[in-house]
Parts: C-alpha cells; sequence; structure tokens
C-alpha cells in the first residue's frame, strides 16, 4: 500500500473542528484551516501574516515577544489558556497547544475553545448584575446577561422555559 500523499492530511486538518495554525520561523502565520477561522471569526487572509500576538489584547515591547517566541522554540511544546480578540471585536478563551518544528520550520498550534472561559481562580474579578433588571455591568455600560455573556466569553445564548416556570404557566 503506497503512503498517503499530502492531500489526504489537508483534507482530514480541514475537516477537524479543532483549529490549526502553522507559523514559520518568525512566528507568522502561513496556514491556517477552516475551523480556526471560525473560531476566530477572521477571515483566512486576515489571519496569514499575523501572529499570536497581533490577536491578543495584552501589548508587549517587540523584544519581550521575540524572547518568549524563541523559548517556545527552544522548549519545543507549550500549552495552555489564552485570550484572544476575535475579529468581531468580541474577546475568547481558548486552550491551546503548540508544537515547534513539526516538520523544520513550521510550527503548529490546536486551539479550542473554553466553553467557561472563567478567569483564574483567585483573580477577584467581580461581576456586578442589577437584581432588578438582571443586567450585567460592562465597564461603564449595563446590558442583557446573554450580550454579557457573547462579549466576554464567546458564549451564544439560547432562551427557553425551565419546567419550574412551565407549572406556573
Amino acid at each position: 500500500m503506497a503512503e498517503p500523499d499530502g492531500c489526504y492530511f489537508r483534507a482530514l486538518i480541514d475537516r477537524m473542528d479543532t483549529a490549526v495554525l502553522i507559523a514559520d520561523d518568525e512566528g507568522i502565520y502561513v496556514d491556517v484551516n477552516a475551523a480556526a477561522c471560525r473560531m476566530l471569526r477572521w477571515e483566512r487572509e486576515q489571519i496569514l501574516g499575523r501572529r499570536i500576538a497581533d490577536l491578543t489584547r495584552v501589548s508587549l515591547p517587540e523584544a519581550a515577544l521575540q524572547a518568549q517566541w524563541q523559548a517556545f522554540l527552544r522548549e519545543g511544546a507549550q500549552a495552555g489558556r489564552i485570550e484572544l480578540t476575535l475579529g468581531d471585536g468580541a474577546q475568547g478563551w481558548f486552550h491551546y497547544t503548540a508544537h515547534a518544528n513539526f516538520v523544520p520550520g513550521r510550527h503548529c498550534t490546536f486551539m479550542t475553545p473554553d466553553l467557561g472561559g472563567r478567569p483564574e481562580a483567585g483573580s477577584g474579578e467581580i461581576l456586578t448584575i442589577c437584581a432588578w433588571t438582571k443586567q450585567v455591568k460592562m465597564g461603564e455600560e449595563w446590558v442583557p446577561i446573554d450580550v454579557y455573556l457573547h462579549r466576554k466569553w464567546g458564549i451564544w445564548v439560547s432562551h427557553g422555559i425551565c419546567p419550574e416556570a412551565m407549572k406556573d404557566a
């Protein structure tokens, strides 16, 4: 049996629900799959040519970014959680696993949404909810809870009626 050529692997990657992002030695994305575009809410062409630092809220000096990238290349792998700015301006939390040099000069990152999106334990974040309207305070603005969940964590909310409420109907 002949070894499968690259088109089989490309077809597999393109059909995955996990985001796959491929970077070059400079940390610039040179390829992404459809799941990455869906999760990050960017078009493919908008991701290509960027670095992960371009998608985060945190702004670091170029020297710090280079030091982090070089440490990743030396260590060969990295995993964790990251908050990214999505194409629609919302923020989203993701779990990631990254592997340096899966082939020479190419580095891959696999990402899945962190559906809980909760701050780390001990972060001290306090959520303020209006006792009357149940709206949530985001900065200086009060927004419905479903808007808050979507903007803060990329969670879409669907409405329904619970069995307890149905008893009173």
